[in-house]
């Protein structure tokens, strides 16, 4: 059995020009480079509307997508009636700001009002 065994020294040279580093050092904001995009005005999300659904053309995809469409509908009709409400609830017994804390403190209200009732 014969193998061939072949090997090349190679010298490390002091020249640096071969080798870069993987990651760039970093940059002072002054050299950084900038987006030629221009930004543009992050869209508005509104919780509020109906989804339209849009036909494809084939009679199954279209049930799914209508029904997809009646239950998102359905659901935003009732968060349309309880975000009604709660703002009512507010309005009511005065807690008319919008944190999830003044609706806790509106909640410990309406039971301090009604501790009788419910005794």
């Amino acid at each position: 059995m014969s193998v061939l065994f072949c090997c090349r020294c190679v010298s490390l040279s002091e020249d640096t020009d071969e080798r870069l580093p993987l990651l760039h050092p970093k940059l002072p904001e002054s050299e950084k480079p900038e987006s030629a995009r221009q930004p543009r005005p992050a869209p508005t999300v509104s919780r509020s509307g109906q989804l339209v659904p849009k036909r494809v053309g084939v009679k199954d995809l279209d049930q799914r997508f209508s029904d997809v469409a009646e239950t998102f509908n359905q659901q935003q009709e009732s968060y349309d009636i309880m975000k009604e409400r709660i703002i009512s609830l507010r309005r009511t017994y005065d807690c008319n700001n919008d944190s999830t804390l003044t609706l806790t403190r509106c909640v410990r209200k309406i039971k301090e009002e009604h501790v009788d009732v419910y005794l």
